[in-house]
């Protein structure tokens, strides 16, 4: 019968067998749960057709379906089986063996790590990215960061239900429209040369009067010491909560799912020390218009802000006001 179906009943018949649990797996959150569909041999076919037909007729230059965690594996090697292409599996730390690339990322109040194996995807396949479900996104950011380090092409994420009031989607736009990632560049011997003397110069020039060299946690810290070591002035970290000893001053900022904080130690920076900041890149501004807060608090002359790289459809300049802003490159 459901080779006979169109793809839009197929996707009722799917739809109409998942089950619904009300208080899983914590109060207040409803499960969604494919394994209620899947006693239905109907629905195993339905689904099968439904998705291999989608990327056939979408992305037939797909060469590695990637599964994300468990309930990945159940769509990826019926996928790659039937498409004739590779199937590589993205799991937790600890699960896989060999060299794996890792990735560290956030779930709600508790972290996680994911990892992939090396080699197991080639610079320049295309890859699809295959789940059960689209939820906050945090797993399938992580999964998409972890591709990029392998230098694999995403052609889409693909997920049999998106619960779309918790904006996943949106999420997963903006790690993708934010992946612009320095530590590739920074496999050139030739670019970390250039970088250093790109940022020195500049400082040199237009602020010799810096005294204090302010990195943000983490990606900043390549290039302040760096940059302190040269210029021989201060290097001061602002780090998240806890990651600083000794008595330190605090500012929470908003993310889109919660909030963070950032710390600097007291008395690491006087009133009115001239302060340059750095960081890798200008997306937002949430960060960074959190360390001139802190900065703020401690009575600091900021300068300028610098950025490698500026997302300027973010308008995350708009965010910092009147601190001058400058990148040297803007995509």
């Amino acid at each position: 019968m459901h080779n006979n179906l169109s793809d839009e009943e197929r996707i009722e018949l799917i739809k109409s067998n998942i089950g619904t649990f009300p208080d899983f797996p914590q109060s207040g959150t409803t499960c969604r749960d494919i394994f209620s569909a899947l006693k239905s041999g109907e629905v195993c076919s339905a689904l099968k057709h439904l998705l291999v037909n989608y990327i056939r007729k979408n992305h037939p230059d797909v060469e590695v379906i990637v599964a994300v965690g468990e309930k990945g594996f159940l769509f990826s090697l019926m996928l790659a089986a039937e498409l004739g292409v590779a199937c590589v599996p993205i799991r937790r730390k600890g699960k896989l063996p060999g060299k794996c690339f890792l990735y560290y990322y956030v779930i709600g109040f508790e972290s996680n790590e994911y990892e992939i194996q090396k080699e197991s995807i080639k610079r320049g396949q295309k890859v699809i990215l295959v789940d059960d479900l689209l939820a906050t996104g945090e797993s399938l950011c992580a999964a998409t960061t972890l591709l990029q380090i392998t230098g694999g092409v995403l052609k889409e994420c693909i997920v049999l239900m998106e619960l779309t009031e918790l904006n996943g989607r949106r999420r997963i736009r903006d790690t993708n429209m934010d992946s612009r990632d320095i530590f590739t560049a920074l496999t050139s011997g030739e670019v970390c040369v250039a970088l250093k003397h790109l940022l020195v110069n500049y400082v040199r020039k237009n602020h010799p009067d810096v005294e204090v060299i302010v990195g943000l946690d983490a990606r900043g810290f390549l290039f302040s010491l760096m940059l302190a070591a040269e210029l021989g002035v201060a290097c001061v970290p602002i780090r998240k909560k806890g990651k600083l000893p000794g008595k330190c001053l605090s500012c929470s900022y908003a993310l889109e799912y919660g909030t963070d904080e950032f710390e600097i130690q007291k008395d690491s920076i006087k009133p009115e020390q001239k302060v340059i900041v750095v960081d890798d890149l200008l997306a937002t501004g949430g960060t960074l218009g959190a360390a001139l807060k802190l900065l703020k608090i401690t009575g600091a002359y900021v300068k300028e802000c610098i950025v490698v790289m500026e997302l300027t459809d973010l308008n995350g300049r708009g965010k910092l006001q009147e601190t001058n802003v400058h990148s040297f490159i803007q995509y």
